[in-house]
């Protein structure tokens, strides 16, 4: 059995968890009725039912809440690289990770992401939000391919190009696919990874 201090700090772990993922949710209904730009932190707090103050405890920005499911794949992702044998060329266990972890993440967000890159000329806010998606993908998956090569990413150049081509391939794929009505999640990954690895033949 478990001790009172131990359920509690159980406990307190769910309510934060379901509060996030409250927040997450009605964001994320907001974005799609509203457009990313109109919804503001405040808006979102009250259709949640939350103080402001208790949005900025679970999320850092908008931003936060619309690559969150990006942050997770970028995780499984380097796990998943962790796990292929070090004698593979590293361009081949980059690829064999994509298919394994689709870098697409869950479709409403996916969607949402992917409206910011075609509406358009995007406005500041949107442009910085999807820069700054992007560099915190990329920074994710150079520190990843890095540690497989055993090198430093400010000394060689080759974590830093295979990364821009993943995030690179993903923009292709998401910009052409990820609205269609005939697109499945798992066609994602191999997708994505034949786009890099047909970069990378040329």
């Amino acid at each position: 059995m478990k001790d009172a201090p131990e359920v509690e700090a159980s406990r307190r772990v769910r309510k934060k968890l379901a509060t996030r993922g409250h927040i997450k949710a009605v964001a994320t209904r907001l974005f799609r009725e509203h457009g990313f730009e109109k919804v503001t932190i405040a808006q979102i707090a009250h259709a949640a039912d939350v103080d402001v103050t208790t949005f900025w405890r679970h999320f850092r920005s908008k931003l936060a809440i619309l690559c969150s499911d990006q942050e997770v794949w970028a995780q499984k992702y380097r796990e998943t690289l962790s796990r292929i044998p070090p004698e593979r060329p590293v361009l081949d266990a980059a690829i064999e990770a994509l298919v394994a972890t689709p870098p697409i993440g869950e479709d409403e967000l996916a969607e949402i992401r992917g409206q910011l890159t075609r509406e358009g000329e995007p406005s500041p806010e949107t442009r910085a939000a999807i820069l700054a998606i992007d560099d915190m993908i990329r920074a994710e998956l150079t520190a990843a391919l890095a540690d497989r090569l055993e090198v430093k990413a400010s000394e060689d150049p080759r974590p830093s190009v295979l990364s821009g081509a993943i995030v690179g391939a993903t923009h292709w794929y998401t910009e052409r696919h990820v609205d269609s009505s005939t697109a499945r999640p798992s066609d994602a990954g191999p997708a994505i990874a034949k786009a890099v690895r047909d970069a990378f033949a040329t």
